[in-house]
């Protein structure tokens, strides 16, 4: 099957204008597997592989696809609990079970070569490696659609959960912050969003004026938003929504 170079489809420079394709590649289909907290660890029909296929079945139900008609399969690889997720990030050195789960694949990982196989999806053709996580996909997707690298494409974010702290494994359960750390965790590990999203942010208000109250819409939306998905933490815990006060 044909792999995806690494990310020169991106569209990151200024000046590149309208995409050559705008109004050509549609989303057509869309699936959600049930969410749970983290996985029972015996319930075989809720692992991460079988809900991920529960997604992959719901959407292309809603687009109206079969299994035979679909040539592309873009699906991120990643862990939610980071590569550094000690216990929260393998299964192993736990026993596996029977096939289709004798690997860390359908319990902790999925990829785009499991659930083909899985899935039994007779035509695939396309199983791009490198997958960006989220967004990026779907960017992914639809150049890969335009560029004619595939025609039905079924993109995938698997997301699942193990009992465990997250992203306390391997460097990020050391003691002291040892070389380029000392600069980036110095007080211990963290999430990432204050480099990703309150660093751009600082650096836009440098150059253009601003201050970090006038993200307080943004934020304020964005918890609006939260409390619209009804199996998310804040919906089903009676968080009340945020105000600028």
């Amino acid at each position: 099957m044909t792999t995806q170079n690494r990310y020169q489809w991106r569209r990151d420079k200024d000046g590149m204008g309208v995409w050559d394709h705008r109004g050509k590649v549609a989303v057509a289909g869309f699936g959600h597997s049930p969410v749970d907290r983290r996985w029972d660890e015996t319930s075989m029909d809720k692992t991460l592989g079988a809900y991920s296929m529960l997604a992959c079945e719901l959407a292309m139900e809603d687009a109206g696809v079969t299994p035979d008609q679909i040539d592309g399969v873009i699906c991120c690889q990643s862990h939610i609990a980071g590569g550094a997720g000690g216990t929260s990030s393998n299964w192993a050195p736990r026993s596996y079970f029977d096939s289709p789960y004798d690997s860390e694949w359908g319990l902790t990982l999925v990829n785009a070569e499991w659930l083909v196989k899985t899935m039994e999806l007779p035509n695939v053709k396309y199983t791009p490696s490198n997958v960006p996580a989220i967004g990026e996909m779907m960017g992914l997707a639809a150049q890969s659609v335009a560029d004619g690298l595939c025609t039905t494409c079924l993109v995938i974010y698997p997301t699942g959960n193990l009992q465990g702290r997250y992203r306390r494994g391997g460097e990020n359960a050391e003691d002291y912050a040892k070389g380029a750390r000392q600069w980036t965790v110095p007080w211990g590990n963290h999430g990432g969003n204050d480099f990703i999203n309150i660093f751009p942010h600082n650096q836009y208000c440098l150059k253009y004026g601003g201050t970090h109250d006038d993200l307080a819409p943004f934020v304020i939306n964005q918890h609006r938003n939260g409390l619209l998905t009804p199996w998310g933490f804040n919906a089903s815990n009676g968080i009340d929504q945020l105000t600028v006060e």
